[in-house]
């Protein structure tokens, strides 16, 4: 029997806690080997997973309640977010032909506001009651034309604002019909319009018009239902002022008084060849001319301050005659030679 003494046995003790501490060692290293080789095959796997297809994704929250909906409505996408009560309120969507379009709903799910891109590429945002019919539309066009338009419950325009680079703002009231019947505008020139038109169309129908240019110049129109009379009262701060009666587009008669002091009142044939006319000047004369027929057989009474007038035929000889024999008989008479015997002295 050998006896063992105590430095053999602490000697022995020390070899075994080394050989045990190398087995961990191996063990740990073999175990984080093992994890990080399947950790490497699950990132190299989701790697390689490049997309996730389906035709519809839905969004729960913890109450199992849906929040979102992303699906091909009709082969068109469609983003929906939905309240805790189930309702829609939130969509994003491409139409058929690929305009987008935004639609916000209230709490009881119904459409208050849109926002669209037209077929013709305008934008616009669109306004709702809480009937879904539309009350109100902003809209800009690919041109530049900017346009808001104020409906009533029955979605008919009633109020109609525009902008348009060329002709300048305007703002349009429209009755029951839709047919405008106070427009107010302002021109490329700076003119201010207001026009008060009937239920008709303008080509039919009557309306006044009131405008008033940038220098200071003022013009109201009257036409009648029929289109075929019109009066026209201008003030023009070079011109003077003017009332004139129009038919069918025609100057048929007048009233003037011009900045230089010269007056006149006329009255206008259907043919713009036979007209009378009487008139004032600044330094005090007063004449009467009336003109009519092919030859522009001609009268005018022409009467200055010093009350020497004078009366002028002009045109048929019948009229020459009759101004020979007034002056004939008056003993002032001019000789046809004098190249004036239709001229009569008052």
């Amino acid at each position: 029997m050998i006896q063992e003494t105590s430095g053999d046995f602490a000697a022995r003790l020390a070899g075994l806690e080394r050989e045990n501490r190398r087995l961990k060692q191996w063990a740990l290293t073999a175990v984080l080997g093992g994890m990080l080789t399947l950790l490497g095959g699950a990132t190299s796997q989701e790697r390689n997973q490049k997309s996730i297809e389906s035709e519809q994704f839905v969004l729960r929250d913890k109450q199992g309640r849906m929040r979102a909906r992303l699906d091909a409505h009709l082969d068109d996408p469609v983003l929906t977010l939905i309240d805790r009560g189930g309702r829609s309120r939130l969509a994003l969507a491409l139409e058929p032909d690929g305009r987008p379009a935004v639609e916000l709903s209230d709490s009881m799910g119904h459409l208050r506001l849109a926002l669209r891109i037209g077929e013709a590429g305008e934008a616009g945002l669109e306004i709702y009651d809480q009937d879904e019919t539309p009350r109100g539309i902003l809209q800009a066009d690919a041109t530049g034309v900017a346009d808001m338009r104020l409906l009533d419950d029955t979605g008919k325009d009633r109020i109609v604002l525009s902008q348009n680079g060329k002709r300048g703002p305007m703002v349009v009231l429209n009755d029951a019909g839709e047919h405008g019947r106070i427009a107010l505008k302002l021109d490329e020139a700076r003119t201010a319009v207001v026009q008060l038109s009937s239920d008709k169309p303008p080509a039919t129908g009557g309306y006044v018009g009131l405008s008033m240019t940038a220098e200071g110049g003022a013009d109201l129109t009257m036409v009648s239902p029929q289109v075929d009379a019109s009066i026209n009262l201008g003030v023009n701060v070079n011109d003077g002022a003017v009332i004139s009666v129009d038919d069918a587009g025609k100057s048929r008669a007048g009233i003037g008084v011009r900045m230089d002091g010269y007056s006149y009142v006329n009255a206008i044939g259907r043919e713009a060849s036979h007209w009378i006319e009487m008139k004032t000047a600044k330094d005090g004369m007063v004449g009467l001319d009336v003109v009519g027929g092919k030859e522009q057989t001609s009268i005018a009474l022409r009467v200055p301050p010093n009350d020497e007038g004078t009366l002028r035929f002009v045109g048929a000889r019948n009229l020459e005659q009759i101004a020979l024999n007034s002056c004939s008989q008056q003993g002032k008479c001019f000789s046809r030679q004098s190249g004036r015997p239709n001229v009569l002295p008052l």
